[in-house]
């Protein structure tokens, strides 16, 4: 079991609400994580010394696997002057981020909490209705009120200008409908006694359903279902898969021969693209290259020179999934960075990873994406990297799913692997047209 510290220094009531919310994304999921809080007086007084709260966090991490910062973001400009602050929470975390990038992050909740609690105005009809069994879920009333207040993206809820309306008014104003729709006949003085406020945002949370389309609707939200996701598939191991789906390694070359093929002609302009390519990745990896540095910088642009990118392909980012094992009751959720698809046909499944950590950890991950594939009529591939490091997979359902790894390459080689690995990405193409 991953264990989670969340640390939301704002606001105790914020932890509670961000604890709840996060057990529910873990049940959602499926996902076997363990969430602990730490408090606001725990990070003052860790952040009033030198290298505290650096301090605070090497200790927590001596028994928790990731520690994840939440701040709220309530505006560009808000958070503009926030950076110019020299001890603010921001550049305090970020200091700290920065040097154990790899088992801490900051999230930013936008906008506020509140807009996390708003992407399911039903449930809040449940709270101020004190609706335990979630017997108006089903009435057609509430939910077409729910409905008439219910924002497609709760995100989006700015502040039109300064002292305008946010997430948070948004909700005390959604409270009171519910209120007046609860019992018309109250007086004003009463409304506001009974109205939405900060402190009971923990007790919101409670109501929150939490599925794929509320995740939808909040895309900070949505990034921290994805981290804790992310967290948990960490411990996946090839072992897990092979046990639970019948998952079988067949190492001849007979059943992955198109990573081997050497003979596809690559012109002179291609090649110029991708030793372009590989000396940006190379020059951008002397520091941390994040996940969405290596999609923009490797992924995307291999993606193009291979035509990958044009008819009758297309690629769709960060896809959900589902795959599930009925006997053994396990079920794992995720969504697939890249996938290319043709005429509704998986293709390749793009699991791209921090420069700097392992392709093993990836592999296990994709292979469980792969699975997923609705048609077991064609053959899935993917391929797993770090923007310095690649492998392509194969997926065949014969009686029982077959998988094949291929060789490593590297950029690290004198001689650009990126000419093999376009020839790779041809041949996939060409397979399944």
């Amino acid at each position: 079991m991953q264990k989670v510290r969340i640390w939301t220094p704002e606001s105790d009531t914020d932890s509670r609400t961000v604890e709840c919310l996060a057990n529910k994304i873990i049940h959602f999921f499926g996902s076997d994580i363990l969430i602990q809080t730490s408090s606001k007086n725990a990070y003052n007084r860790a952040a009033s010394k030198a290298n505290g709260l650096e301090n605070a966090v090497n200790i927590y991490l001596k028994q928790d696997d990731f520690v994840i910062f939440l701040l709220d973001f309530d505006g560009t400009q808000s958070h503009a002057e926030r950076i110019k602050q020299p001890n603010s929470h921001i550049n305090k975390i970020t200091e700290v981020t920065n040097k154990i990038p790899d088992k801490t992050k900051l999230l930013y909740m936008c906008q506020e909490l509140e807009a996390w609690l708003l992407v399911d105005c039903l449930g809040i009809c449940c709270f101020i209705k004190q609706d335990k069994n979630a017997i108006i879920r089903q009435d057609n009333e509430w939910i077409k009120f729910a409905n008439k207040y219910q924002k497609g993206e709760t995100d989006s809820i700015v502040e039109v200008e300064q002292g305008g309306n946010n997430a948070k008014e948004y909700l005390i104003k959604f409270s009171r409908k519910i209120i007046e729709k609860i019992n018309p006949k109250l007086k004003q003085k009463d409304i506001d006694k009974k109205e939405y406020v900060e402190n009971i945002a923990d007790l919101v949370a409670e109501f929150i359903d939490i599925n794929q389309e509320t995740l939808n609707r909040n895309k900070s939200l949505n990034e921290f279902a994805d981290l804790l996701y992310t967290i948990a598939s960490e411990k996946l191991t090839l072992y897990d898969l092979e046990k639970s789906f019948n998952l079988t390694l067949r190492d001849h070359s007979d059943f992955f021969p198109e990573w081997k093929i050497t003979h596809l002609i690559i012109s002179e302009n291609q090649k110029d693209q991708l030793d372009s390519i590989k000396t940006n990745c190379l020059h951008l990896s002397k520091r941390l290259m994040l996940e969405e540095t290596v999609k923009n910088v490797v992924l995307l642009p291999l993606l193009s020179i291979a035509e990958l990118d044009q008819p009758p392909f297309y690629s769709i980012a960060k896809k959900s999934v589902k795959v599930s094992v009925k006997d053994e009751k396990l079920t794992i959720r995720g969504k697939i960075d890249v996938l290319v698809m043709q005429d509704r046909f998986w293709i390749l499944v793009i699991e791209s990873k921090q420069a700097g950590v392992s392709l093993q950890k990836g592999i296990p991950q994709a292979l469980t994406y792969m699975l997923a594939d609705p048609n077991r009529q064609k053959d899935v591939y993917g391929m797993v990297t770090n923007g310095s490091n690649f492998i392509f997979l194969k997926l065949s359902w014969r009686d029982k799913p077959i998988y094949g790894i291929s060789d490593e390459y590297t950029l690290m080689r004198h001689e650009n692997d990126l000419y093999a690995i376009l020839q790779i990405l041809k041949t996939i193409g060409t397979a399944i047209i």
